[in-house]
């Protein structure tokens, strides 16, 4: 009679334990996927943000250049790009 009430409760304690570590597992990847969710959102809204930055700063190189053929930016120039092909090349 012992036995079998010794293993009833072992039995109740192990269901009772792995229903808590389910219930972890599901709480810890709810945190995770609102986290995701959330740096989507932000990247998204910073991609937005450059492309506008963007836009400003191409519409004043525009204007101060007169044309926007002449407009200086960062770009390398064409005449300066090189291939892995043409560095063996000089050699």
């Amino acid at each position: 009679m012992k036995t079998l009430a010794l293993q009833a409760t072992t039995c109740t304690r192990n269901h009772t334990e792995n229903a808590s570590a389910v219930l972890v597992v599901v709480a810890l990847l709810a945190i995770v996927l609102a986290y995701l969710s959330f740096n989507l959102r932000a990247l998204e809204r910073l991609r937005r943000e450059i492309k506008l930055v963007e836009r400003h700063q191409i519409q004043r190189l525009q204007s101060a250049s007169g044309s926007p053929t002449q407009a200086r930016t960062n770009a390398v120039p064409a005449s300066a790009s090189w291939t892995f092909s043409q560095s063996y090349a000089n050699r």
